[in-house]
């Protein structure tokens, strides 16, 4: 067939609420696709047949239930507050949102809107942020 590559669509742990694009955690598997052991085999697998793995890792944006935002949402002074794009209101630029409505959604735990791109349950990363690009260099 010519393949020597597979690339792999997002397997994190996820809400699925977008074909797992709403990551929750960066370090687990999402249940329904597997564990760790499930990968590695396939990793092996792929290798024996000199094959690639290309993953595909979601770095512009997280879940809202990601723990990062569950904290950050929650309190302004948490070291993961910086980790999003927040405004006290909405700012007054074109609509830049891909999919529905919006791109700055209210928090109310923190009066606060987040600014997201895609959905309004993935919220942007802000990924100027130093500390953030060493979390996911991680």
């Amino acid at each position: 067939m010519g393949i020597n590559c597979i690339w792999l669509l997002p397997f994190y742990q996820s809400d699925d609420r977008d074909n797992g694009y709403d990551v929750e955690d960066y370090y687990s598997i999402n249940k329904n696709l597997g564990n760790f052991d499930d990968f590695m085999k396939f990793k092996r697998e792929a290798e024996k047949r000199d094959m690639r793995l290309l993953i595909d890792l979601i770095v512009h944006h997280t879940s809202n239930t990601h723990p990062w935002f569950k904290l950050a949402s929650h309190n302004k002074n948490s070291k993961y507050f910086n980790y999003y794009i927040w405004s006290s209101a909405p700012p007054s630029l074109p609509d830049e949102n891909v999919f529905q409505g919006k791109p700055w959604t209210y928090c109310p735990m923190n009066d606060r809107y987040y600014h997201h791109i895609f959905y309004d349950f993935q919220p942007d990363l802000n990924i100027k942020i130093p500390m953030l690009e060493k979390k996911l260099k991680k």
